[in-house]
């Protein structure tokens, strides 16, 4: 686990100076002549990719620290509504370069959810993410965030139209 840590590490450096390295670039195309916007479109596309790497190695840092029994996680008050309509943001143009709509529904008189905000967007990334790839061309994604009926909390929920998980799949889906 400590080494798999380190290599995640490592990761997220180097993900994180091409990251760099690509804004600058594309700054620097945002402003050049017609010609280069082709060019411009392709380092965009890097940072975005750069942007996917720095995220899996995050994951992959997370996981690591769970299975060491050092995780932290920091429950906090947080604007779930308005974590999905970020992560929908981010997301939607990658979904309509596949010919899939997302859509978000926001309950009314939302409380605050009580969580980890840094967990709790990863997981939806990770959920509107697959749905995006597995999302057969026309489809719509929809995500609900609204207030939990039983308990004084939040439910976010994400309906895809992909072909769903096998029953050994399901079955195997929260074992160790």
């Amino acid at each position: 686990a400590l080494a798999l840590a380190f290599f995640m590490h490592e990761v997220r450096n180097a993900t994180t100076r091409v990251k760099g390295a690509m804004d600058l670039l594309a700054e620097a195309f945002r402003g050049g002549d017609v010609g280069s916007a082709d060019l411009g479109s392709l380092v965009e596309i890097a940072s975005r990719a750069a942007d996917h790497l720095t995220r899996v190695s995050r994951d992959g840092l997370f996981w690591s620290q769970l299975l060491a029994g050092r995780a932290i996680l920091t429950a906090a008050s947080f604007d779930a509504g308005a974590l999905a309509e970020t992560v929908v943001a981010a997301l939607s143009a990658a979904a309509a370069a596949r010919g899939v709509g997302i859509s978000i529904e926001r309950g009314a008189d939302l409380p605050l959810a009580a969580a980890d905000a840094g967990r709790v967007e990863q997981i939806l990334w990770n959920l509107v993410t697959n749905a995006v790839k597995i999302s057969p061309v026309g489809a719509k994604i929809e995500i609900r965030v609204m207030a939990d009926s039983t308990e004084s909390g939040v439910v976010i929920e994400v309906a895809d139209q992909g072909p769903g998980l096998s029953a050994e799949a399901r079955a195997r889906l929260f074992t160790a």
